[in-house]
């Protein structure tokens, strides 16, 4: 059940949708046969979700942030939660809001993964992965989203996408969303995010990769006698300067099954490909639980904040990411800054412009950048690389 109104802020009809779109598996051969092709379930996408508006109204909870703080392990950024609750107006960190407006669907409405499925690609492309997005506020250098603000959430399915896998050619299901985060001050940020769909393993596939675990698992066990915590113990995170003499620290981190599910439980969140290792191994064809994409997301401008940015000086203005690999529990890697710019033409007003990796043995897990705003008296201060901005994009184009 739906209805529509015209929205005059956006130009296009707005639909209040009751629940979640739910899909269930075809019966018949020609069913199947329908929506097996990739062209077909985008389309079906698009024809049933393109742009349908839901909204949904939330208080940004200090005690949620309060826990995310505890599964982060940012003991010097808050009170612990037996001393003191965060108080209202506290200002939420850029990235943050991503543990607010979590999936609210009964059990019964779940994907056969535990997955939301308000968005999902129907049945086969039924294994979901964050692919990327892009985050942009509208008054960089203010804080925009506050703790105890009463926030309203807009989204919206701006396309569904038939595409082959540039790792493997197989063929894919992209969903691409756009949310919108109304606050008391009007317009606070806007967000795009991108979700794939594939088919399932086949157990051809599976037998496989399966041969390969123990290699990898070899190769974690020598990596975690150095580095951190064994394999398997608690989560770690340790700044240290580059090896390769750079000039920004390189943040290391290893998550825990334990902080996995943590973060699960905190984002409502039942994918089973984060918690549970069974379904990880024998089904998605994982070695181990899979790190979250809006985790990693977090990580990064929690590592772009501590080295680059200053609450006074320095606020997001835009940031763009886009996850190339998967990073399971137990494995090490790292965070580190390509690249660093402000003679792009931008000017102080505009901000300075910084290209982020996280990395594992060498391999880019997800690529990311920030754009700033960033006061004259800081960018005054700053001393740009010259050119390694220019070759970290021209490198970038070559990968897409």
């Amino acid at each position: 059940m739906s209805r529509t109104f015209p929205a005059r802020s956006l130009g296009r009809q707005w639909l209040l949708v009751a629940s979640p779109q739910t899909w269930t598996t075809p019966r018949s051969t020609s069913q199947r046969r329908s929506i097996a092709d990739a062209w077909d379930c985008a389309k079906l996408l698009n024809d049933r979700l393109a742009g349908r508006v839901t909204y949904r109204r939330e208080v940004l909870d200090g005690n949620q942030l309060q826990k995310l703080y505890a599964t982060l392990g940012r003991k010097w950024e808050t009170a612990g939660p037996r001393q003191k609750a965060i108080p209202n107006g506290f200002n939420i960190p850029p990235g943050y809001h991503l543990i607010y407006f979590t999936p609210y669907g009964f059990e019964d409405v779940l994907g056969r993964d535990g997955s939301d499925t308000q968005f999902n690609a129907p049945w086969p492309y039924t294994r979901r992965m964050w692919a990327g997005g892009k985050m942009t506020w509208q008054r960089p250098h203010v804080a925009n989203l506050q703790v105890g603000e009463e926030v309203e959430e807009r989204t919206w399915m701006v396309r569904a996408t038939a595409k082959r896998s540039a790792s493997d050619g197989d063929w894919m299901v992209v969903v691409d969303l756009e949310k919108e985060y109304w606050g008391r001050r009007g317009l606070a940020m806007t967000e795009q995010r991108s979700w794939i769909f594939k088919k399932p393993v086949s157990s051809l596939k599976l037998a496989g990769l399966k041969a390969d675990w123990a290699a990898i698992e070899e190769a974690h066990a020598k990596e975690a006698e150095t580095v951190l915590h064994p394999l398997g113990q608690k989560s770690g995170i340790q700044d240290m300067m580059p090896d390769d003499g750079g000039e920004y620290l390189e943040r290391h981190l290893k998550w825990s099954p334990v902080a996995l599910f943590r973060f699960s439980a905190l984002t409502f969140n039942a994918h089973m490909i984060h918690y549970n290792e069974s379904w990880t191994r024998e089904v998605e064809g994982h070695p181990g639980p899979v790190v979250h994409g809006p985790l990693n997301l977090i990580n990064m401008m929690d590592y772009w904040r501590d080295v680059h940015g200053t609450p006074e000086q320095l606020w997001p203005k835009e940031v763009t990411y886009r996850a190339t690999a998967p990073i399971y529990a137990g494995e090490m890697y790292k965070f580190k800054t390509i690249a660093y710019t402000s003679e792009s033409g931008l000017g102080p007003k505009d901000g300075a412009r910084y290209v982020l990796r996280a990395q594992k043995n060498g391999i880019d897990c997800m690529l990311g950048e920030v754009v700033a705003h960033i006061s004259k008296k800081t960018y005054d201060a700053l001393s740009p690389f010259k050119n390694q901005y220019k070759q970290a994009a021209q490198q970038q184009a070559a990968e897409e």
